[in-house]
């Protein structure tokens, strides 16, 4: 291996280091309304409270593109867990559907403003029929709002490219809500203004292959001093 390769392969493993995976972290502030069910009509019926709020996370496979303007970015999440208080919204679970996952952000890639609209099915099974129940969370930077015990009404394929969803929805008196003056979501490992971003962390792999490469540069250099 000359100098060249062992300089291609330490650039390669900087380069690696640099696309690495970010958690958003949802940040939110108590309902400010509520939506009790009237007669409950089926169902699991439940209200919200004022106490309650949205907690949770959305991570993508690597930080997101700089200029999005609400741009689709459910093929970059890979995992996320939301809690609307009362249902918990896990990419784990069966019953649980994205819907869609839209940004947008700034120059540097942060993330200014967020639509993310994930469902739950609390009734049925796949492949699920009309009139199964539902639960549904929204989350935007300026509103939010979760909605439970829903009667679905059309059954489809999300925005987001997931199938049996549900497209379409029925008012039901055993339906509850709550609304939110918005979330917003924080990258995890995000640099604070006007500061310096951290280097990325090499994996223990990297530091090999670095530490490899350095040596075969050392050992090239030694030998043209010494003409062995």
């Amino acid at each position: 291996m000359n100098i060249r390769s062992a300089l291609t392969i330490a650039g390669l493993v900087a380069a690696s280091t640099a696309a690495h995976a970010v958690t958003y972290n949802a940040a939110s502030s108590a309902y400010n309304s509520t939506g009790p069910f009237t007669v409950c009509d089926g169902g699991t019926c439940q209200n919200y409270s004022t106490a309650m709020q949205i907690t949770g996370f959305f991570e993508t496979a690597a930080p997101l593109p700089a200029n999005l303007n609400n741009a689709g970015i459910s093929g970059l999440v890979t995992n996320y867990s939301f809690n609307d208080g009362i249902e918990a919204y896990q990419a784990v679970s069966l019953n649980t559907r994205k819907f869609q996952f839209s940004a947008t952000t700034n120059g540097s890639g942060v993330l200014t403003q967020a639509n993310i609209f994930v469902e739950k099915w609390l009734s049925g099974a796949a492949p699920h029929a009309v009139n199964d129940r539902l639960a549904y969370l929204l989350m935007t930077t300026g509103a939010s709002q979760a909605t439970r015990n829903e009667r679905c009404t059309t059954i489809g394929t999300s925005p987001a490219g997931a199938p049996d969803s549900c497209t379409g929805f029925a008012g039901a008196s055993g339906r509850s809500t709550a609304t939110g003056s918005g979330v917003n979501f924080v990258a995890a490992a995000a640099p604070a203004a006007g500061g310096v971003a951290s280097i990325p962390t090499v994996t223990e792999w990297g530091l090999i292959l670095m530490s490899a490469a350095l040596a075969l540069i050392g050992l090239a250099t030694l030998r043209r001093r010494t003409g062995i």
